[in-house]
């Protein structure tokens, strides 16, 4: 079974720009106007559509053959007109200078600040930046308390195998070295083992039949002889004593 998935999406095939200068004026009187330079990099820029057209596309058999075996299909070219009317209240935010022509002139800052121009007013454009700005704020925040909590659960999760390591190891040094206990009666020397001479004998030793060794001592001997008659080892029957 072949599944097939369809996407749509929009591709600009071709765009041409055209600027004609404009100034900004106040709104009341007319003592100065300021000349907007480079007004397609400002940010907040809204045009006014005044034309938009959809062209259905009309395929002949080699591009419809094309467009089988690229896998895309298109269904028209939209034709969208955009301009700036005369008589747009605009706000302009940018480095404001004086040309050698004795002319205002509104640009884009050089220190990388954003410039403006926007048709909502000063008040609602510092809203919209300070709304942005806490924003970022309140994330930085949150990601700064969250990764001090992932550090802290972190370290915490370290500290506790720290810990457990430490404990394990004092665990197998008290089982490795026991200190005697004087409040047990002693034992008959009879029953030692032959070799450490501080564990009972506890396992049998055939096919010799001789009980002289602990478990762990005869675990430890290098060539598994017997160590009273040095005779080859064939198995161990564990001793109980009563």
């Amino acid at each position: 079974m072949i599944s097939f998935s369809r996407s749509e999406y929009e591709r600009v095939i071709y765009e041409r720009v055209k600027e004609i200068p404009f100034q900004l004026c106040p709104l009341e009187g007319n003592e100065f106007s300021v000349l907007v330079c480079d007004p397609q990099n400002a940010s907040g820029l809204t045009l006014q559509i005044v034309h938009e057209r959809f062209h259905h596309a009309s395929l002949g058999l080699g591009e419809l053959l094309g467009h089988y075996i690229s896998g895309e299909k298109p269904t028209g070219v939209l034709e969208i007109e955009e301009i700036l009317p005369v008589g747009t209240i605009l706000t302009g935010v940018g480095k404001l200078t004086l040309n050698n022509k004795g002319e205002m002139t509104l640009e884009a800052p050089e220190d990388g600040c954003t410039y403006f121009l926007t048709l909502s007013g000063y008040e609602d454009l510092l809203h919209q930046q300070e709304s942005i700005a806490h924003f970022w704020r309140g994330a930085a925040l949150f990601f700064g308390a969250l990764g001090t909590v992932v550090v802290c659960i972190a370290m915490y999760r370290a500290y506790q195998r720290y810990k457990e390591k430490h404990k394990r190891q004092d665990r197998l040094d008290e089982q490795q070295i026991q200190p005697p206990d004087f409040d047990e009666e002693p034992v008959d020397s009879e029953r030692l083992c032959v070799i450490c001479i501080s564990r009972t004998r506890e396992c049998v030793i055939l096919p010799c039949g001789h009980v002289c060794c602990c478990f762990l001592c005869y675990q430890a001997l290098p060539n598994k002889m017997c160590p009273m008659c040095r005779c080859n080892i064939e198995r161990v029957v564990p001793l109980f004593q009563i």
